[in-house]
């Protein structure tokens, strides 16, 4: 084998860092470590596979559905890629030049494509692990009894697994991670003609999204005092130990290590369109109309409101507020869960026809007033056009107009207050009243990819503005030298 690709979902230098993971450390340490930042609203493996902008493919979590409603869709997968593209995805690539791969588990190659090698696509994307490993999955579609037979976990998930215990929960994620490791170095090393590998571990996110009130916990502390504390050890150490399982084994030539971003503590929400409405853009249901605020007046008007909206809720909520409908009637600006930006109520969405003059002046608008919103300055928000700056690419239409930049332990769920505590960050040694997979953790921008020097080819590892399309050009250079 020329080349294995490590994939390690939500795995960050840091964690690398301090967990004892000395192999992947050690991997680390003798490659070309890149400076890479993702926005996270992107498909971070789309993104590697694809070697494009978001902008291009379309590949975008929770976006809009374009169906003429107030719709969005987390679905994407192999089919969705743009077929007139300036690249072709990496699968692709390899296979035009004759190299055999072996790609396990990563997310949007669903359903897999038909290549000269061996495929298992990840679950994600519109496709639930909950249920069996599905044939559209492989290929070979022969590879199915294989994976049911040895067992192989798709992909574990805390809400569709049905688990509600820490210590099952992280003895499952254990027991996955070392069965698809040892599946694949089986499979690989039956085939004997590989050129390529790709495996994508699932778990490390998994785990993160919730206990990472309890990493930080561990990583002030130094020392665990808590259960959760040494399981959280212990499957770092494993994750460590079927890196180092696969390598020992396959024996390639060149290893790679990235993820598609990092880990970070999740300690805020925000809530956009609280902010809209306190500005006149929006109205929810039921509500009376406000007129747009400005100057002085209508900032302390728009205080004041935030102010009566934290006495009404008292903060932290044992769970965070339903969703308010709006009144799309009378709203000309929103925001949807998972999108760090702002919509304008358009004809995307059944809303009224409006011009690119009408637009640009409305975006101004609305970034003007937003970055003098108190809660917006209180919390380092600072809204910019994101839209206008990409007309003509593929994917304009799923564009917000307004995009925000964000401390990194602020997420985006579009309900509650404009800022709020995360309820769900907390300990959760006791997962009961964790209604789903996000709970004290989220995504950092800090994505990994390692890569031997002699393979950079025209990449500075430092330059800035570096994001995951890299990894296309880089897996493509262990093969065209």
């Amino acid at each position: 084998m020329k080349l294995l690709v490590l994939g390690l979902d939500g795995v960050d230098r840091r964690l690398v860092e301090f967990f004892d993971m000395p192999f992947t450390r050690s991997l680390l340490e003798r490659s070309a470590v890149l400076s890479l930042k993702e926005d996270l609203w992107s498909r971070g493996w789309v993104k590697m596979l694809s070697g494009l902008a978001p902008t291009t493919t379309g590949a975008f979590y929770e976006q809009p559905a374009l169906n003429g409603k107030l719709a969005f869709t987390q679905a994407y997968g192999s089919k969705s890629y743009p077929v007139n593209a300036p690249k072709r995805p990496l699968w692709a690539e390899v296979d035009a030049l004759g190299k055999r791969a072996a790609w396990l588990n990563l997310p949007t190659m669903m359903p897999a494509p038909a290549l000269n090698g061996l495929v298992l696509g990840g679950a994600g994307g519109g496709f639930s692990p909950e249920d069996r490993i599905p044939l559209a999955a492989c290929h070979p579609p022969e590879l199915q009894d294989l994976f049911i037979s040895e067992r192989m976990v798709w992909e574990n998930r805390f809400i569709v697994s049905g688990i509600r215990h820490s210590d099952l929960l992280f003895d499952k994620c254990i027991e996955a991670i070392w069965r698809r490791a040892k599946i694949y170095v089986d499979l690989v090393k039956r085939d004997g003609a590989i050129d390529m590998g790709f495996v994508v571990q699932k778990e490390p996110v998994v785990l993160s999204n919730i206990y990472m009130y309890s990493i930080e916990q561990l990583m002030e502390q130094k020392k665990p005092k808590l259960a959760v504390h040494y399981l959280l050890r212990q499957f770092y150490t494993a994750l460590d130990d079927t890196l180092k399982y696969m390598v020992d084994r396959l024996q390639p030539e060149q290893v790679m290590v990235v993820s598609d971003h990092g880990a970070a503590p999740y300690r805020k929400s925000m809530n956009f369109n609280v902010m809209l409405q306190d500005l006149g853009y929006l109205r929810y249901k039921g509500d009376r109309a406000v007129a747009a605020k400005s100057g002085v007046a209508g900032k302390l008007k728009a205080r004041f409101a935030h102010e009566v909206r934290q006495v009404l809720n008292a903060h932290p909520r044992p769970d965070f507020p339903p969703f308010t409908p709006i009144d799309q009637g009378a709203t000309k600006a929103f925001a949807n869960f998972y999108v760090p930006g702002i919509f304008l109520h358009d004809q995307r969405f059944g809303g009224p026809a409006i011009d690119r003059a009408q637009a640009d002046a409305l975006t101004d608008a609305i970034i003007r007033d937003f970055n003098a919103h108190p809660v917006a300055k209180e919390n380092k928000l600072v809204a910019r056009p994101f839209r206008r700056l990409h007309a003509g690419a593929p994917a304009y239409d799923l564009l917000p107009e307004v995009w925000v930049d964000h401390p990194e332990d602020l997420f985006p769920e579009h309900r509650g207050q404009a800022v709020q505590k995360n309820p769900y960050y907390r300990d959760w040694s006791d997962l009961t009243g964790l209604p789903r997979d996000i709970g004290s953790g989220k995504k950092s921008s800090a994505a990994l990819c390692a890569v031997d020097e002699r393979y950079l080819g025209d990449v500075d590892p430092t330059a800035p503005g570096l994001d995951l399309t890299v990894v296309h050009s880089l897996v493509l250079n262990h093969f065209k030298r």
